[in-house]
């Protein structure tokens, strides 16, 4: 897959004489979060916090557009629920990305996708503080992942977008010593504000 998007990118790129560069800051916030950790029972896991990001491509005259994200969630929680406590613990999540995007010419619509091809996330909390408490400080999460969203373009300046993500760690990395053997899944459904700037 990421060799499809970096081709279809490229072909994007290499007429950029008849598009518009874009840039376009966002803001995300999560309005419904789920996941889970292979090999810790049935706890449920999530991440909340709010999301910066940007994407920086072209936009052709057609609606067709493409580009490059890289965004970071800080302040956020990585919560875990084994439905009998919740925990939560300190984490940030930064991640690098292609996108895609369709401007509807008759309506202020717009689709993207975007492909992670790196997305990182570490927990930052303190060593656990209850006996049942998992001590995941330092746990670095390595994986990548994809989002599928539209957006309402119709009002000036700033576009207001909804979209899912998937993201899979399937590596991970604590003390010093790796484990490829659990996946950290996570699945979220965000709404954003953007502020889409082209010239």
């Amino acid at each position: 897959m990421k060799l499809r998007l970096t081709f279809l990118l490229f072909l994007i790129t290499s007429s950029a004489t008849q598009a518009g560069v874009v840039f376009e800051p966002m803001m995300a916030f999560p309005i419904v979060r789920s996941g889970e950790y292979n090999g810790q029972g049935e706890a449920k896991y999530s991440l909340s916090g709010v999301t910066f990001a940007m994407r920086a491509g072209l936009l052709y005259p057609s609606g067709v557009g493409g580009g490059f994200y890289i965004g970071t969630s800080l302040a956020s929680k990585l919560s875990r629920d084994d439905n009998t406590v919740d925990f939560d613990y300190d984490a940030s999540r930064n991640d690098l990305g292609l996108y895609l995007t369709y401007q509807y010419e008759e309506i202020p619509i717009r689709g993207f996708f975007q492909y992670f091809l790196a997305s990182g996330l570490e927990v930052t909390d303190e060593e656990a503080r209850t006996i049942n408490e998992i001590n995941y400080e330092g746990r670095k999460f390595r994986g990548n992942g994809l989002s599928l969203g539209a957006g309402f373009t119709g009002l000036p300046y700033v576009a207001i977008n909804l979209e899912y993500r998937h993201y899979s760690y399937d590596e991970s990395e604590q003390f010093g010593q790796t484990d490829t053997s659990r996946e950290l899944s996570l699945n979220e459904l965000l709404l954003s504000v953007s502020l889409p700037y082209e010239f």
